[in-house]
């Protein structure tokens, strides 16, 4: 029987803040909202070279995110749409040979409803799509390196105190092109908004 690749341990840093987006429109009493922000990622977690998988990469990632929410026909319902870009700076040491990695930008895009079961408890749905992102190694172009991946999500979050929130998610990949496909994740966070 052949053995699966696994990997563990600590994942990559990623630091944005709430506070670091740029408003554009910001209007809580129509619940209308427009805003930009960045992400970073630095090279902290775990990397093997020589693994078949790791929990770091090796490289540093820079993400911008555009969001947008809308109360669609009733306040309780909001429409929230995202799209992203992610550039991935070089990984100089991947694989066994210690080759140069090099990605082109990754899109992404999200699309979410949100209905206010009680003022505390909301239900969610939506979807995600990744496309581009094509790989390199040593200058030379792996033709299936690009990605394109659509992924539905559902669940719950809880506001268990001012600030704190509970979030609950169960989801799977509906289609995958060169990449792993996920049967199905489970997602519980513990978040406090500052």
């Amino acid at each position: 029987m052949r053995r699966r690749p696994s990997a563990n341990g600590v994942s990559q840093t990623t630091v944005g803040r709430r506070t670091s987006t740029f408003w554009f429109q910001h209007d809580a009493k129509t619940g209308h909202f427009f805003g930009i922000t960045p992400f970073i990622t630095a090279p902290t977690g775990q990397y093997d070279h020589n693994a078949a998988l790791s929990v770091g990469e090796h490289r540093w990632k820079f993400e911008l995110q555009a969001g947008y929410i809308t109360p669609v026909v009733t306040p309780r319902l909001k429409l929230m749409l995202a799209a992203g870009v992610t550039f991935f700076t070089r990984n100089n040491d991947y694989g066994p040979a210690r080759q140069s990695l090099a990605q082109d930008p990754l899109g992404e895009t999200q699309e979410w409803l949100t209905y206010d079961l009680t003022p505390k408890l909301q239900l969610r749905a939506g979807s995600f799509q990744y496309f581009g992102g094509a790989q390199s190694l040593d200058d030379i172009k792996l033709n299936v390196s690009h990605t394109a991946t659509v992924n539905f999500k559902v669940g719950l979050s809880y506001a268990v105190a001012p600030g704190w929130n509970l979030l609950a998610l169960y989801g799977r990949d509906t289609e995958v092109q060169n990449g792993f496909r996920e049967a199905y994740r489970l997602n519980f966070r513990i978040y406090k908004a500052f």
